[in-house]
């Protein structure tokens, strides 16, 4: 019966006892260095840690107080910072800007700098472009960076042999024209090694006109093979 006092009295309402400090229904009792009072926090907040409050907790923001508005999505601002970002107008994409997300129209279209794999299939309902650049042979070798380029001799000299093109991949599709009219380019078919053209017989480009394309071999993507070629010569 003696034991049973005891117990009975830990809890009683006596001074620093957590009833004595708890006034407001959804109080929690906490600690500093003595019992502290920790108000209900406002609805739609949550119970978090934070070591530098005296007790070592707090409300703060949760997804739902941070939400207001259908379609809003819950982003990171920083570390541990939970920012609300407003849906986007109709037909918005969500772009990368920096460090920071945002809606943009989508008629200004979507950038995509780097190298991107597309899976399944691909449907396309306008042309497909490609702005050429310029490369220029280099001991009989050019690297391809995109599907169209112009191809010019090394150190503009007045002719010069083309023998393999680098960049070769599966399918990859590349369609060379000549950069100077004045300036006669030979290719050489079946040089040999990685970025061999695989052609019908060498091919001159000696007019700005002519062109000749190329896909990436099916088999090993190790060369390239001819698709077609054009002698435009006026």
């Amino acid at each position: 019966m003696g034991n049973c006092g005891l117990i009975a009295g830990a809890f009683s309402s006596t001074s620093g006892k957590a009833d004595s400090v708890l006034t407001t229904k959804g109080d929690l009792a906490t600690y500093s260095t003595t019992r502290i009072r920790e108000g209900v926090g406002v609805n739609n907040l949550v119970l978090m840690a934070d070591s530098a409050q005296a007790t070592g907790i707090k409300w703060g923001a949760s997804s739902t107080s941070t939400l207001t508005t259908a379609g809003d999505l819950l982003v990171a601002s920083g570390a541990n910072a939970l920012t609300r970002l407003a849906r986007g107008s109709d037909n918005y994409v969500l772009t990368m800007n920096g460090t920071s997300l945002n809606w943009e129209a989508a008629s200004a279209g979507v950038s995509l700098s780097a190298d991107n794999t597309w899976t399944g299939n691909q449907n396309v309902n306008a042309f497909i472009s490609s702005t050429p650049t310029e490369l220029t042979i280099s001991s009989g070798s050019i690297t391809a960076t995109r599907s169209t380029h112009i191809v010019d001799t090394e150190g503009e000299a007045s002719s010069d042999t083309l023998t393999h093109m680098r960049g070769e991949g599966y399918g990859r599709i590349v369609i060379l024209a000549s950069a100077n009219s004045a300036r006669d380019i030979t290719l050489d078919d079946e040089a040999g090694g990685n970025g061999t053209l695989n052609m019908a017989g060498d091919f001159s480009l000696d007019n700005y006109n002519d062109t000749i394309s190329f896909i990436g071999r099916f088999s090993d993507g190790a060369t390239f093979m001819e698709t077609s070629r054009s002698d435009n010569d006026p």
